[in-house]
């Protein structure tokens, strides 16, 4: 790497033993800005690049097979993942069916006028994390999200729904982050209304 007034300037790039190369990136005033390159063992393919802005994931991360071909696209704003990852399956086809928000409401009602929702989601994944919120103008997570109570047995979450009078419920939106098995993340989201 160059150092300029003590600060990571221009290309850095990082070896294995043999002298192959292993990672490349950009600085510019000591912060990782532009683009990325992770390569497979042997330093001649690339196996990943991420666009990084201002020491942040800011932009594209692509993922790719050892033969060259796209494994993934998944998008970053300010480190943190939106929603419309794209993963290609070896047939280099897009992948289409990824697990979906369900949503189960105890009949019970407590002494708060509330009942219990329970969200899960369609399908088992390695990791998965819930929360009720929007997402930001551009579909990406926020640090505004309300983490939900989970449980890291069953992968559910549980949050307590008011019931209005005059029969009216409230809306809330279910947000789900989850790992798929190409080791990406992805995003969920469900509007929720009681009875639908």
């Amino acid at each position: 790497m160059t150092l300029k007034d003590g600060k990571q300037t221009g290309p850095a790039r990082s070896y294995d033993e043999n002298g192959a190369l292993l990672l490349e990136l950009q600085y510019v005033n000591g912060k990782r800005d532009g683009l990325s390159k992770r390569y497979f063992a042997g330093g001649k393919q690339v196996s990943q690049t991420t666009e990084y802005k201002a020491n942040k994931m800011n932009g594209m991360q692509v993922r790719y097979r050892i033969d060259g071909s796209v494994m993934s696209e998944a998008r970053y704003e300010n480190d943190k993942p939106c929603t419309g990852l794209k993963e290609y399956l070896l047939d280099h086809s897009l992948k289409e069916k990824y697990p979906t928000i369900e949503v189960t409401m105890s009949k019970a009602i407590d002494a708060n006028g509330s009942q219990t929702l329970t969200v899960r989601l369609s399908e088992k994944v390695k990791s998965v994390r819930f929360y009720t919120g929007q997402l930001d103008k551009n579909g990406c997570l926020t640090d505004d999200l309300y983490f939900l109570r989970f449980n890291d047995a069953n992968k559910t979450a549980t949050l307590p729904y008011y019931l209005h009078s005059a029969g009216q419920s409230e809306t809330i939106n279910l947000i789900a982050v989850f790992q798929t098995l190409m080791g990406n993340t992805a995003i969920a989201q469900r509007r929720f209304r009681g009875g639908n």
